[in-house]
């Protein structure tokens, strides 16, 4: 996949050492953004637009707690993408960018999605001011408990692209490890881009079969993106195979399983373009092969395509069809 037409770029200036000066002034809130001032008008005050550039300036504390929050790198720039939108639309005041972080998931718009910028459409003030109790409010709310401990299952899929990646970097991947860098880094990229509220509904339908009491046989499902409808993610649990074989010839085994797993799957969703598939042992036994393929559908043929109906067929996979609803609330 060519991820180059994806590209959303941001400029972002990082402040050090910020939170030192500030505890000098009792109250001073830190760094402050204000989109109207171009030099340097207000001490700790910094505006955003430079020349044609809009930068975004952030202190070293304020970036941290950002980044720790919003952790996925769809949610990172999402944020920068309403940050910047909001400082465009009118006159604003931020008090340390937590604040605009806090007022930020204060804004739900759609399940996962939030946007400060939407929530002022119609509004009347000519200035608006983010002030020191915004981050304070949301990270002592409900909300934000609530939050915490939807994604804590979500945190899977992390685990499982390091687990990926940290087996290529030491030389330790069975399959595959004499390809190139990028031909790995596009199956981590899947994963990677997509959001925090997107992998609870990954880890979600992987936990759906890890939990099936037969651990004798496989079990699969599979789920859509939540960020990205052209993509659909394949979940296969195998079984212990026999004690004979070597690690190459049981990834070879799982390979190819997962494979008509994906095929099937390609002819029971005509809509994904992309079939991510993932293959995981149960977690009753000790091995700890995983492997991870990609397809893209629309490069299939007419063969290719005659022979996914096959496979369906023949595994009766993704048949009995039936919804599946789960609530998120944030």
């Amino acid at each position: 996949m060519n991820f180059s037409s994806l590209l959303d770029l941001h400029l972002v200036a990082v402040v050090h050492n910020i939170d030192e000066p500030s505890r000098l002034h009792l109250g001073f809130p830190g760094l402050k953004t204000d989109n109207a001032v171009s030099a340097d008008e207000q001490p700790f005050t910094v505006g955003c637009n430079f020349g044609s550039e809009f930068i975004h300036i952030i202190d070293g504390p304020s970036l941290f707690t950002t980044l720790t929050t919003l952790d996925t790198i769809k949610y990172f720039v999402s944020f920068l993408n309403d940050r910047r939108l909001t400082l465009a639309k009118r006159h604003c005041v931020i008090e340390g960018n937590e604040n605009f972080l806090g007022a930020y998931l204060s804004s739900p718009i759609a399940a996962g999605k939030y946007s400060v910028a939407h929530q002022l459409t119609g509004s009347i003030l000519d200035t608006v001011v983010f002030n020191s109790g915004f981050w304070t409010k949301y990270a002592q709310s409900p909300a934000w408990e609530h939050t915490n401990k939807e994604n804590k299952r979500s945190y899977f899929i992390d685990r499982l692209i390091e687990h990926i990646s940290e087996e290529y970097q030491l030389g330790r991947l069975v399959r595959s490890q004499e390809m190139e860098f990028s031909y790995h880094e596009q199956g981590w990229r899947f994963l990677a881009r997509e959001s925090r509220f997107s992998r609870r509904l990954l880890a979600g339908a992987f936990q759906s079969i890890f939990d099936e009491p037969d651990k004798t046989t496989f079990w699969s499902s599979s789920v859509s993106s939540k960020d990205y409808p052209d993509t659909r993610y394949v979940f296969l649990t195998y079984p212990q195979a026999t004690s004979d074989k070597s690690y190459e010839k049981l990834e070879n085994y799982i390979s190819f399983h997962l494979m008509e797993y994906m095929f099937a799957a390609g002819a029971a969703f005509r809509d994904a373009r992309y079939i991510v598939g993932v293959g995981i042992p149960n977690y009753h036994f000790g091995q700890h092969s995983i492997v991870l393929h990609i397809a893209d559908t629309h490069s299939w043929g007419d063969r290719e395509q005659v022979t996914a109906k096959k496979i369906r067929h023949r595994l009766g996979a993704f048949r009995a069809l039936h919804a599946n609803t789960t609530f998120h609330f944030e």
